[in-house]
Formats: C-alpha cells, sequence, structure tokens
C-alpha cells in the first residue's frame, strides 16, 4: 500500500513538473483603456531603460519605471490621448524596423538622442507624443524615487525629524 502512494505522488510531482514551463511567471500588467503584449512590454522596458538609465537597486519593488509609465498613461490620460500613444508607439516600432534597420537594443544613448532628434523633425505627431510621454513619465519617476529626494533635493518624510523636548 506505502509502494502505491508513493508511486501516485512521484507521478503527481513529475506531472507538476512537466507542466511547470508552461507556466507564466512574468506575465505583463492589465490596464483598464488600454492593451499591451508581452513583447510590446518588453519595447517599453529596453526604451524606458535607455532613455533614463536607473540602477537596479534603486527601481521600487514591484514597480518597475515601465510600470510606472503606462499605468500613468491609463489612468491620468483621456482616451484620444491614449489611442494617440499607442498609434505612436506602433509607427515608432515601425519606423525603427524600416528606417533605421535594427531593433532598439543595439542603439547606444548617444544614437537613441540622435534618433529622437530625427523624430523630432518628423511629420509623425504620434511619434512624437509617444517620445515625448515616455521622456516625461520616465523623468517623473526618477525624480519621485526617495533615493533622489534624498540625494539631490532636502526632502524629508512627512513626519519630519523627531526633536524631543525642546524649550518654547
Amino acid at each position: 500500500m506505502e509502494r502505491r502512494k508513493a508511486l501516485e505522488l512521484m507521478a503527481a510531482a513529475a506531472l507538476g513538473i512537466a507542466m511547470l514551463p508552461g507556466c507564466e511567471f512574468n506575465s505583463t500588467p492589465k490596464f483598464q483603456n488600454f492593451t499591451i503584449d508581452k513583447s510590446t512590454f518588453q519595447f517599453m522596458e529596453e526604451l524606458s531603460n535607455k532613455m533614463v538609465p536607473i540602477q537596479s537597486d534603486l527601481i521600487m519593488e514591484n514597480r518597475s519605471p515601465t510600470y510606472f509609465l503606462l499605468n500613468m498613461m491609463d489612468y491620468t490620460n483621456s482616451k484620444e490621448d491614449i489611442q494617440k500613444f499607442t498609434t505612436g508607439m506602433a509607427n515608432f516600432q515601425k519606423f525603427l524596423k524600416d528606417q533605421k534597420k535594427s531593433n532598439l537594443a543595439n542603439f547606444q544613448l548617444t544614437e537613441l538622442a540622435a534618433l529622437m532628434n530625427d523624430t523630432s523633425t518628423n511629420s509623425d505627431q504620434e511619434i512624437k507624443f509617444f517620445l515625448s510621454k515616455v521622456k516625461s513619465y520616465n523623468v517623473r519617476y526618477y525624480t519621485t524615487l526617495e533615493h533622489y529626494l534624498t540625494t539631490y533635493t532636502d526632502y524629508e518624510f512627512a513626519p519630519g525629524r523627531y526633536v524631543g523636548c525642546v524649550n518654547v
């Protein structure tokens, strides 16, 4: 009887291990006003890291700059702006493939700056809107990090310092 139970447990464990590669641990976040697939989310992560490179130890736990950017787009912009953003994102990806014949991972920071200047003179307003939103939300993410606030500004957290007994 014990052998039978052991074989059942081994079969269940083997089945669980066999199904493990099919599990997706890094799923893309869901948003109310638009949907984004995994490859586009990874593209946005690459673009965010190229525009404002942030050390990995400074990134807030469970809140990447890309998640912040997309969350801000979802909750603080109108449907027209979100449509313009997603159209600009698709047009920018197409622009990278058509004009530069490469993906974003091969670009250095200086090349990306030159690329942004090239597209700034382009007539495509959606690409300009997309790049400006990505840059502004990434800068906002960085400037609201605790490290930035305490290192570069005179920020103190809400209650302030505890002074103790003070003569009035």
